[in-house]
């Protein structure tokens, strides 16, 4: 009987890592695109602020668009 957890522990093992070699590459491509999303929109955030910061002198403190 002990053998045979162990063989349903591999077996398991065996499912768990199929599953996660299917969901990974999935997880990982979300994962790369919202951070590649976040990023960019952040980016614009930033380049946009100094912009205007240096083109109207604000103050970074002051401006919160």
């Amino acid at each position: 009987s002990k053998k045979n957890g162990v063989k349903r522990k591999k077996n398991f093992m065996k499912i768990l890592i199929n599953k996660l070699c299917i969901f990974s590459p999935a997880l990982l491509l979300g994962l790369i695109f919202y951070q590649i999303i976040n990023d960019e929109y952040d980016f614009s955030f930033q380049f946009r602020r100094k912009m205007k910061i240096s083109f109207l002198g604000y103050n970074p403190e002051i401006d919160l668009i």
